[in-house]
């Protein structure tokens, strides 16, 4: 059983765009949709299917610091970011519930999980209990990395597989673009030189986008 302190209320704004994303996500998959992402404010996401372009739909995963991302996630399912808020923002700081004081250090904690309510639930819990509870978190089916300014990002193992950093798109373009010359020329057909060139330039497209939103 559980209580609550004399003066103290709950409040669902911790989960309240999880429980609506996937109330959403239920109706459009009601109404005969295959496919759909949805962003509440880029710190709750929830997508199913693919892409107009049979693609599939990919997330930028923010760090702590403005500028560059961590990288791109493939998503299937839900994720959610809790963040530390600058002094004076309206909403407030986030509360460590075993003992009522704040976490006034700098933190993100982002999650991926099968439901928007779940993965909003477990970012605030892993935004005040940190990476010491990735583990936990995995035993229930959610992903996730933790940043504390200062510091490295930390990812559970499901994450860190997930995650396509920017490092890895560039490595993976030379070689892309080596297999794919060799593989043409042998055969030496022009409608496949062509696809190759497409193929290439618009991987390149891809990370110049990035590059020019995040780097």
């Amino acid at each position: 059983r559980a209580s609550l302190a004399t003066g103290a209320a709950l409040d669902a704004g911790g989960v309240g765009k999880g429980i609506a994303l996937d109330a959403i996500a239920v109706e459009l998959r009601r109404g005969g949709a295959t496919g759909a992402f949805l962003d509440f404010g880029g710190s709750s996401q929830l997508a199913f299917g693919r892409s107009e372009a049979g693609e599939p739909w990919r997330v930028a995963v923010a760090g702590i610091e403005p500028g560059p991302i961590l990288g791109t996630i493939a998503l299937d399912g839900a994720l959610a970011t809790s963040r530390s808020r600058p002094a004076g923002d309206a909403s407030g700081p986030i509360v460590d519930p075993r003992d009522g004081s704040l976490v006034a250090e700098p933190r993100l904690a982002t999650c991926v999980a099968t439901s928007a309510a779940v993965a909003d639930a477990w970012s605030t819990a892993l935004f005040v209990l940190s990476s010491a509870a990735l583990a936990r978190a995995e035993t229930y089916g959610v992903t996730a990395v933790v940043q504390a300014a200062g510091g490295p990002p930390v990812s559970s193992p499901g994450f860190a597989r997930a995650l396509v950093s920017l490092e890895r798109i560039r490595e993976t373009l030379p070689m892309l673009d080596v297999l794919l010359h060799g593989c043409f020329v042998a055969t030496g057909r022009v409608r496949k030189r062509n696809c190759r060139w497409e193929v290439t330039e618009r991987c390149k497209r891809s990370l110049d986008e990035l590059n020019r939103k995040y780097g």
